[in-house]
């Protein structure tokens, strides 16, 4: 019996501009003022140390690391906050959340670190019992099938009483099954069809109220 549902939250809940926003816009930005550079200097200069890092560091996912990295005064607390209205949901996003809600406990799984998805699930609304960072949390830059079995005993559940939904074939699909929990692959695109793709999460709705 599921229990429990887990959420991505970039391209599942919301998509990606919140995020692109913060780091190619807003940190430019507050660089490009304090050090008197031309903005576009500014970009290239940070995009290039992203790069630099590269996503396979723990770093490139903390904005409290980049804000010392690069020596900037401003708070980030308050740029992610003053900037939460660039968190965009998908159409479908509440009423499903809302629907699905009054049956089973809700909870986010993300790579997002804390501190975005704390802002991001702030937008989205009241719906999450848990949020997990899996950068934060478990301290690493990819979701593995390890991540939700810790999920799982952390909520006190079987792998078999939780369902996760994503858009990332791998992370999101393919691993959540290798340890027993049930996943939907979250479609947008609708270039995949199968039993357990959904290309809305009305369609997650649909499909889990009607096995009840």
């Amino acid at each position: 019996m599921i229990k429990v549902i887990s959420f991505d939250m970039d391209g599942t809940l919301i998509d990606n501009e919140f995020n692109l926003y913060i780091w190619y816009q807003a940190v430019p930005e507050i660089y490009s003022r304090q050090f008197n550079m031309d903005f576009q200097k500014a970009k290239e200069y940070v995009s290039d140390e992203y790069d630099r890092i590269g996503m396979n560091a723990l770093e490139w996912y903390d904005i409290k690391f980049w804000f010392r990295h690069f020596g900037l005064e401003a708070d980030w607390k308050e740029i992610l906050q003053e900037n939460a209205h660039w968190v965009s949901l998908y159409p479908e996003v509440k009423p499903a959340l809302a629907k699905l809600s009054k049956y089973y406990k809700l909870i986010v799984t993300s790579l997002v670190s804390r501190e975005f998805l704390e802002v991001e699930a702030q937008v989205v609304g009241n719906y999450f019992q848990h949020l997990f960072s899996v950068t934060s949390d478990f301290h690493l830059v990819k979701k593995t099938s390890e991540v939700y079995h810790s999920i799982c005993r952390l909520l006190k559940i079987t792998p078999g009483e939780m369902v996760h939904i994503g858009d990332d074939h791998m992370s999101d699909f393919l691993l959540p099954r290798e340890g027993g929990v049930r996943s939907f692959y979250l479609d947008r695109q609708r270039q995949t069809k199968g039993r357990d793709v959904v290309h809305s999460l009305e369609d997650l709705t649909c499909k889990l109220l009607g096995e009840r």
